[in-house]
């Protein structure tokens, strides 16, 4: 409920897509200002959120969960993903 709360005096008119799955948040702006504005409204409210952006690869999709979303002349295109484990323990 406090996200929703900080979310809704954050987004800006340019947000065209704003979804969160607890932690994931997927933004669709009309333009890049647009999601930057939003992303510095989201981090002014309290110290202790904090977001971050991931931009676009250079084959122009953006992971999200367990999916790559990709735009490509106003039709989004979506792959599963998946994201490699990194075995962070020394045995």
């Amino acid at each position: 409920m406090y996200l929703d709360h900080i979310e809704k005096l954050s987004l800006t008119s340019g947000i065209l897509l704003y979804k969160r799955y607890i932690d994931d948040v997927f933004v669709i702006g009309d333009t890049k200002m647009d999601v930057d504005t939003t992303l510095e409204r989201l981090n002014v409210f309290d110290p202790k959120v904090s977001v971050t952006i991931e931009r676009p690869n250079a084959d122009g999709y953006l992971p999200f969960l367990n999916t790559k979303v990709r735009i490509i002349q106003g039709q989004k295109e979506h792959l599963w993903y998946n994201l490699l484990a990194q075995n962070v323990h020394q045995w």
